[in-house]
């Protein structure tokens, strides 16, 4: 399964790739095969990179909103 084209620089961390797009979604991407593991649809385009707080996934997206994600 494809994932389309990044629209941020992907975050590699804990031995995944997550990733975001302009269709609004974040991925979760297995580096070994490139695989989608997951991905949510975030309702706008992502906008900043993600990034690991804690425990929590914390993203930008482009209609100003930061949505955080466990």
């Amino acid at each position: 399964e494809g994932y389309g084209e990044f629209s941020t620089q992907p975050l590699v961390a804990s031995g995944s790739v997550y990733a975001g797009n302009s269709d609004g979604h974040l991925a979760r991407i297995d580096p070994d095969d490139g695989g989608v593991v997951w991905q949510v649809d975030l309702g706008a385009a992502v906008s900043a990179e993600p990034a690991l707080i804690g425990d929590r996934l914390v993203v930008g997206l482009a209609n100003g909103r930061i949505v955080a994600l466990q």
